[in-house]
């Protein structure tokens, strides 16, 4: 017999600290469902919504579709996404600029979403960001999309280069690769490129869904790349297992302190290449317990 189990809100908890800019992550716990969204950053001084960035008014209008729609067992994750795209490009194209825009200024974003029904998870994840579940003080299982990386590393070892070989602060080097990164925004949601959130809808059918038979003691964590960074990028970790066990030990909060004194050591980008000198890092831990028979 399958045990309801639900998530403990009560003893949950969540990170979200500003990075570099505006904040453009969001996190959101329920009792039967928990996510991560990361607006991407901008790469161009045209603003359209009236929030601090155009990736931040996409997460914020995509978690409220999500909290009014999440709990509509008769559809999946990829069908709510797929709606929640819809939705959220349709409220974006009656801003007056929207339709000046071309593919690498349109905002996006990327989710990590779980969601539980009769002791099972559903997770579905769509661009950078993850899902991780532990069980037994060991890592269960982890949801990561990773077809964005190669982009982003080449970006970042010709900042590197940039930096190291002609001496240009790590803002010039980004200035110098916008071209670039501009190139590789117009390859999202395409054949060969990389699947987000952003106009169209049938992204959500690249989303990578996963589901797992859940144990009472079991805890689920959700992470933007600005979190996950601490064993991705800066190597704090030798493991996500061994990560996992120190976040269950001493907390979200400093997780992120190990990753803001990673960027601090290296300031120039060089030991650790990256694409900017600090992201948002976003996290959520959810613990379990019984649920209402």
């Amino acid at each position: 017999m399958m045990h309801s189990v639900e998530i403990d809100c009560e003893h949950s908890t969540a990170v979200s600290d500003d990075g570099w800019g505006a904040n453009e992550d969001i996190v959101t716990i329920q009792s039967e469902s928990a996510w991560v969204l990361d607006g991407a950053t901008g790469l161009g001084d045209i603003n359209c919504t009236p929030c601090e960035s155009d990736g931040q008014w996409y997460v914020t209008q995509f978690n409220e579709y999500l909290k009014n729609h999440i709990r509509d067992t008769d559809s999946s994750l990829e069908g709510i996404v797929n709606d929640g795209i819809r939705d959220t490009a349709q409220r974006f194209a009656r801003f007056k600029q929207a339709r000046e825009l071309d593919d690498a200024h349109l905002p996006s974003a990327t989710c990590a979403i779980c969601r539980i029904e009769n002791g099972v998870l559903d997770v579905f994840v769509l661009g950078d960001c993850s899902i991780l579940i532990g069980r037994n003080n060991e890592l269960f299982g982890r949801v990561y999309d990773s077809r964005i990386d190669p982009l982003d590393a080449d970006v970042a070892h010709q900042m590197q280069t940039l930096v190291q070989e002609e001496g240009l602060s790590v803002s010039e080097a980004r200035m110098e690769c916008l071209p670039l990164l501009r190139a590789n925004r117009r390859k999202k949601n395409k054949p060969g490129g990389y699947w987000a959130l952003g106009m169209e809808p049938a992204a959500s059918a690249q989303g990578l869904t996963r589901r797992y038979t859940l144990e009472e003691r079991d805890v689920i964590y959700g992470m933007t790349d600005g979190f996950s960074a601490l064993v991705d990028t800066y190597d704090q970790f030798m493991s996500w297992e061994a990560a996992l066990g120190f976040l269950e030990q001493s907390g979200l909060e400093e997780g992120v302190e190990k990753i803001r004194q990673a960027e601090k050591d290296d300031p120039k980008c060089l030991m650790y290449p990256r694409t900017k000198p600090a992201d948002d890092s976003t996290a959520f831990r959810a613990p379990l317990m019984p649920g209402v028979e």
